[in-house]
C-alpha cells in the first residue's frame, strides 16, 4: 500500500490530504500542534504503509507526472533540498555519536533507559551545567515540560505543556521516552519523558565538571 500526501503548513497546525493508491480513497486530517510530537503522533496511523517521494522508484513516478513548469520547479527544489539535508545530516550524526561515545557525561546519560548517543548530546547540551537548578523541578519547568494551568475566578482552562524551555531538550526527551517505552500513548510518554529529565538532573549534578571530560 502507498500514501501520497500532500501538507499545507501554518504555525498553529499542519492540514494534511492523502490519496491511498491502491484503494482510490483520499483522506483529510488536520496536525495540531504543528510540532515534531504532532506529527509524530499523526504518523503512526500509517504504520506499516509507504510514503511515496523518498525512494528511486517513487521519484521516477513523480517525474513522469504531467505538471506545470512552476509546480515542477518547486518539487525539483523540494527534493534538492531534502538531498541536501540528508548528505548533511549523515556525516553530522556521525560526528555527534562519535562526541556521544568519548564525554563521561553522555555515556552516563546513555545509562538511562531509553537515552541513546543522539539524544544523550542534545541532553548534555541544552541541559548543561544542573547546579544552577535548585530541584529537578526546577529542571522541569526549565525545559518547558511543567504542566500550566490558567485560572480566572472560579473557572480553570485545562492544563498544558508550557513549552518555554529549549525546543531540542524536549524532542531529545521525548525521543528516549518512546524508545524506553513503545507506546504507551502521549500522556504515558510526557510522564516518562519527565521522569528521564529528573534522573539526568541528578547524574549530571553527581558529574558535575566531569560531565565534559574524556570518558
Amino acid at each position: 500500500m502507498s500514501i501520497v500526501m500532500g501538507l499545507d503548513q501554518h504555525r498553529a497546525q499542519i492540514t494534511a490530504e492523502w490519496l491511498d493508491t491502491e484503494t482510490g480513497e483520499v483522506s483529510r486530517a488536520r496536525v495540531t500542534p504543528a510540532d515534531r510530537a504532532g506529527v509524530r503522533r499523526f504518523l503512526t496511523r500509517f504504520a506499516g504503509q509507504r510514503l511515496e517521494v523518498l525512494t528511486a522508484t517513487n521519484r521516477g513516478w513523480l517525474a513522469g507526472l504531467a505538471l506545470p513548469d512552476a509546480a515542477r520547479e518547486q518539487v525539483m527544489v523540494a527534493l534538492a533540498m531534502i538531498d541536501a539535508l540528508d548528505s548533511q545530516s549523515a556525516a553530522i550524526s556521525a560526528e555527534l555519536r562519535r562526541y556521544a561515545r568519548r564525554r563521561a557525561g553522555c555515556r552516563a546519560l546513555m545509562g538511562l533507559y531509553g537515552v541513546g548517543e543522539l539524544t544523550a548530546v542534545a541532553i548534555l547540551a541544552e541541559l548543561g551545567d544542573t547546579r544552577r537548578f535548585s530541584s529537578s523541578r526546577q529542571a522541569v519547568r526549565y525545559a518547558g515540560l511543567d504542566i500550566t494551568v490558567h485560572q480566572s475566578d472560579q473557572r480553570r482552562s485545562p492544563g498544558h505543556l508550557s513549552r518555554q524551555g529549549p525546543p531540542a531538550l524536549r524532542w531529545a526527551l521525548y525521543e528516549a521516552a518512546q524508545a524506553a517505552q513503545r507506546l504507551g500513548g502521549n500522556r504515558a510518554c510526557l510522564a516518562l519523558a519527565r521522569k528521564l529529565l529528573k534522573r539526568s538532573f541528578h547524574v549530571l549534578r553527581e558529574l558535575g565538571d566531569q560531565a565534559l571530560q574524556p570518558a
